[in-house]
């Protein structure tokens, strides 16, 4: 039982020290993954307005965030 104590505390030690370590093994890590990364628009004649939606799949297993989102 003592054994299981310290090996418990020692964990808890390395946790504390390091913590997004520790974090990222309990929780996982997002894995964002993009099947088409770029769109090709053709031409359009001016005032015409064009959409185009890009899917974002998280292929890991924790929650993806998305904060920020630049054009090319």
């Amino acid at each position: 039982m003592m054994k299981k104590v310290n090996v418990f505390f020692q964990v808890l030690l390395a946790c504390l020290m390091i913590p997004g370590v520790c974090l990222a093994a309990a929780q996982g890590e997002p894995r964002a993954f993009v099947p088409e990364n770029s769109y090709e628009f053709a031409p359009l004649p001016e005032g015409k307005d064009i959409i185009h939606g890009f899917v974002i799949e998280n292929r890991g297993d924790a929650e993806l965030q998305i904060q920020q989102v630049k054009t090319g």
